[in-house]
């Protein structure tokens, strides 16, 4: 398998390594590029020797899956150049970091092709237990949803100051919107599209960042209503959805890998599994049965597009 790689910071390398331990189990020879800004030459500080590039225009003219983990306000671009010489491709969340650049893309390269944009957090197995096992149970009526993510943003990179990375920064994608796309993206997986969204987002607090802290959403559901709250300040890191039924309070704590029913008093603790690996052996068994995913193009500028003005697109 010959792979581009199009940036290799922490989450290309987290990607790039679980690669590596999949394809050696599943006995699949492995060529790495790397398309890295001022690098060329070999890299040898991965579990395969990584041949890297300064320039797009000296990578090879074929790959058999290129994966998009550069910033996110350069996917465009990348998706422009590499469109034509992938079989394959995984896209880092966010897809985009406006409708704009999902609406310029010519999408003609990708047609026919295996389309993926990253959503660990389906692979959670809280998430997964919600959507396989408690949700589906006849006799759960959801009346409301409440979901959290907060967390204190200087406290995200050790050692690293806050105001330098892509977060921080509303030029480069950063802000909840974008930055916790994950939130929608699991709370779609799990209640489908809302009928309609009031959306909220805007910088509160001290921290020294152009990007927006806070996001707050009230989704209807027709049946019930889902509520999310984002932010950067929390100083307690939570990140939780509770569902209150008719017969029970569902609290389920993605962050601890548990989940307790409040009036039982049951409680289910998961053992902590690699959600990223999982993603990785989801996405090369997609590319080895030539099947589509999950969450292809489309559905990611949808989960985009709710996540940025509280409207679905698909």
């Amino acid at each position: 398998m010959k792979v581009c790689f199009v940036g290799l910071g922490s989450i290309g390398s987290r990607h790039l390594r679980n690669l590596c331990s999949l394809c050696r189990e599943r006995s699949i020879e492995l060529e790495v590029h790397a398309l890295r800004s001022g690098r060329s030459g070999a890299d040898h500080g991965f579990p395969v020797p990584v041949r890297s590039f300064g320039d797009v225009n000296d990578l090879d003219d074929r790959y058999d899956v290129v994966f998009i983990s550069n910033p996110t306000y350069l996917h465009s671009v990348a998706l422009s150049q590499l469109g034509p010489r992938g079989d394959a491709f995984f896209v880092e969340k966010p897809i985009f970091t406006s409708l704009d650049e999902a609406g310029s893309l010519d999408r003609s390269s990708f047609e026919g092709k295996v389309f993926y944009v990253a959503c660990p957090l389906r692979y959670h197995p809280v998430v997964a237990f919600l959507r396989e096992r408690t949700l589906p149970d006849p006799e759960i009526k959801v009346l409301s949803v409440r979901s959290v993510c907060s967390s204190y943003l200087p406290d995200w990179r050790s050692g690293r100051d806050y105001r330098s990375i892509y977060s921080a920064m509303k030029d480069q994608g950063g802000g909840v919107a974008l930055d916790l796309v994950h939130e929608w993206d699991y709370l779609s997986h799990l209640f489908g599209e809302p009928r309609s969204v009031m959306a909220l987002h805007r910088k509160v607090s001290s921290l020294d960042i152009s990007s927006d802290d806070l996001g707050d959403y009230l989704a209807d559901y027709g049946d019930f209503s889902l509520s999310l709250h984002l932010d950067y300040f929390g100083r307690i890191p939570r990140r939780v959805v509770e569902i209150t039924a008719e017969t029970d309070l569902i609290m389920a704590d993605i962050m601890s890998s548990r989940i307790s029913w409040g009036l039982s008093g049951e409680e289910i603790s998961f053992d902590r599994e690699d959600i990223y690996v999982k993603e990785m052996s989801y996405f090369i068994d997609r590319i080895l049965d030539r099947q589509d995913t999950w969450n292809g193009f489309d559905r990611a500028v949808g989960v985009l597009k709710l996540a940025l003005t509280g409207e679905w697109l698909c």
